[in-house]
């Protein structure tokens, strides 16, 4: 299937619970304009997965938002049966986290903890707010 790229899950939570294909990311579309920070940086090839309406309107929304989706997979019985006797689908919450924070920030971090004991910060320049997300989860 799809390794090089993100591949985002866009059906429902229990939808996702109850089988989906390894090493992807569980993003149902309804949440993915409210969810920008749980993306990759735009430069970064996507996939998706869902049903027709789905698939149509991510894709355009994420083009809007300066997205390269490379490929879109109807997630219909012919896609389950080929997944399947590929042994790519898993059971349960195993979703991948797609986001990084910036480069530079986690190469600091370390030392910027060892000097400062405070542990505030300010996100100048916010974007979809990885950054800040990555911060607040240390």
């Amino acid at each position: 299937m799809v390794s090089t790229v993100g591949l985002i899950d866009l059906r429902s939570a229990e939808a996702f619970l109850e089988g989906h294909i390894k090493a992807s990311c569980s993003l149902p579309w309804q949440r993915l304009p409210q969810s920008m920070y749980e993306l990759p940086a735009n430069h970064f090839p996507i996939a998706l997965i869902g049903d027709a309406t789905q698939l149509e309107e991510a894709e355009q929304f994420l083009q809007l938002k300066g997205y390269r989706v490379v490929e879109c997979f109807l997630s219909d019985a012919i896609f389950w049966d080929q997944a399947f006797k590929q042994a790519l689908v898993e059971c349960g919450n195993h979703s991948v986290q797609l986001w990084q924070a910036n480069p530079l920030l986690t190469e600091i971090i370390d030392l910027l903890e060892a000097k400062i004991s405070a542990r505030n910060a300010l996100d100048l320049a916010c974007g979809a707010g990885r950054d800040s997300v990555y911060l607040a989860q240390r």
